[in-house]
């Protein structure tokens, strides 16, 4: 799996423009406009991956919506964790 190709297509031009104006200091190119539940969602779907671990390796990542996944990895990698230590 190309995570950053998947990204690419859940892609929404309008989100992308609309998201580009909250964070000006992230030039437009550099934002993909994949909405944050598809990001959600895609770590999930991915998290106990080699992928993942390879994608989690590999930085600096070339979009914003690749940083957003990135942290959604480790918090679901946060949230498990904690849920085998407190059990």
């Amino acid at each position: 799996m190309d995570i950053q190709q998947t990204l690419r297509e859940l892609a929404d031009p309008k989100y992308k423009a609309f998201h580009a104006k909250l964070i000006p200091n992230v030039p437009p190119e550099k934002i993909l406009g994949v909405r944050k539940p598809q990001v959600s969602a895609l770590a999930r779907q991915i998290e106990k991956t080699p992928e993942a671990e390879a994608f989690l390796s590999a930085l600096p990542h070339a979009f914003y919506d690749e940083n957003a996944l990135h942290g959604a990895l480790i918090s679901i990698c946060f949230a498990s964790s904690t849920r085998r230590v407190s059990s």
